[in-house]
């Protein structure tokens, strides 16, 4: 049988299910940006918290202190990131943008890694200069 729409085939009869199939596909594609976003605001907490709040910055809080490290993190975070996604109106400002941040934050922790480190060399300076 042929799937036309004179002799009332499957499309032809069933085209809701076309429509709903569409729509699942939406949520779906939606639920899993949701969730890709959530793990990556876990994860910058996380990293802030546990990896650099917590050892460097104050040691011995309670673990109330640290959640509500993490909430405020969070918020300035996703705070922080409103800023760059407002720029972006076209595909070349996006790749801009990925490659500037991308060398920024590189430089950053050079220099970070050098003014920090244990010894200081030539050749460690030399790799934090482009982050001056």
């Amino acid at each position: 049988m042929a799937l036309t729409a004179n002799n009332g085939g499957f499309f032809a009869r069933h085209r809701w299910l076309v429509w709903a199939a569409g729509i699942a596909l939406a949520v779906l594609l939606l639920a899993s940006f949701m969730s890709g976003m959530a793990g990556n605001v876990t994860a910058f907490n996380t990293v802030w918290t546990r990896d650099i709040y917590e050892p460097y910055i104050k040691r011995d809080a309670s673990d109330a202190h640290y959640l509500r490290m993490g909430r405020i993190a969070t918020v300035l975070g996703i705070a922080l990131a409103f800023f760059p996604a407002q720029q972006i109106t076209s595909l070349r400002s996006y790749e801009l943008w990925m490659v500037g941040g991308t060398l920024f934050f590189i430089g950053l922790a050079a220099f970070f890694f050098f003014v920090y480190g244990r010894r200081k060399t030539a050749r460690k300076l030399a790799a934090a200069a482009p982050g001056i």
